[in-house]
């Protein structure tokens, strides 16, 4: 609970990004920000959260939205780490969001990326394990159109395949390594550029397939950077996306930007 507590701290009430909250309420500022917040110990990658029963059995009786934006967001992590929060975080939480008796609302954060690379107009769906068994998925490889047949992409096999693997590997940096491949190969195979977005778009899909009455509502942004104006503008946390074209082009490094006159660039702000 200290570690949580000093989390708290450092990474809400000591942010930035809070700065008109504190001008406002002064030296009431701490005790005004613990009335509004609990830090609560867990761990998604765990039934009921990682969390004490007692405690967890007081959320469901009481908790009315659910925001999830747990995610390791590495485009190339180890596998078995990001399926553990990417994926078994989406099932747990799901799980979890069944039992609340007042929930109103299960908000997910996924990525925009969660769609195929394919050219053209891609309409905003859901994705389900329906569409990944048995639409067809048109890539470009050498200027020729590859029509790629997917098999199901299913949890508990990719988990067998994460086991099978660490079996065979007893150092700990070769398992690193070989794992961060094994990620990678099974994100190609089904079509997806890097690891982040194929188990991104798994956690849709098992949201999908195991909501049943729970109301979901999932968020995709695309690269999101600093704030327009609210509180104020340009705070972001942490130094990602394209930040560093940015920063080197206000620094005037950046001599030269490779691109094409009809690209879009997709960037959303922070929206608080």
């Amino acid at each position: 609970m200290e570690a949580a507590k000093k989390r708290l701290k450092a990474e809400i009430l000591d942010a930035e990004l809070f700065k008109c909250v504190k001008d406002k309420y002064g030296k009431d500022y701490e005790a005004f920000m613990m009335s509004k917040l609990v830090p609560v110990v867990g761990n998604v990658s765990q039934s009921d959260l990682g969390m004490e029963q007692e405690l967890a059995n007081a959320i469901k009786e009481d908790v009315h939205i659910i925001i999830n934006s747990a995610a390791v967001t590495s485009f190339f992590p180890r596998y078995d780490d990001i399926i553990d929060i990417n994926a078994m975080g989406p099932y747990n939480l799901m799980g979890f969001a069944k039992k609340c008796s007042k929930l109103e609302l299960f908000l997910h954060f996924s990525t925009a990326y969660v769609n195929l690379p394919r050219s053209g107009t891609i309409m905003e769906e859901i994705l389900s394990m329906t569409d990944i068994t048995e639409r067809d998925v048109y890539l470009k490889s050498n200027n020729k159109s590859l029509v790629r047949f997917l098999p199901a992409v299913i949890l508990e096999n990719e988990m067998k395949l994460i086991a099978d693997c660490k079996k065979t590997l007893a150092d700990p940096a070769l398992a690193a390594k070989e794992l961060s491949e094994l990620g990678l190969q099974r994100a190609n195979k089904f079509g997806w550029p890097n690891t982040y977005t194929f188990v991104k778009a798994m956690g849709e899909i098992i949201i999908d397939s195991i909501r049943e009455d729970v109301p979901v509502v999932i968020m995709r942004p695309c690269i999101v950077e600093g704030t327009y104006n609210e509180p104020f503008p340009g705070w972001i946390e942490g130094f990602k996306g394209i930040d560093p074209v940015a920063l080197f082009n206000g620094q005037g490094k950046l001599t030269g930007f490779i691109g094409t006159l009809d690209a879009v660039l997709d960037v959303v702000s922070v929206v608080i």
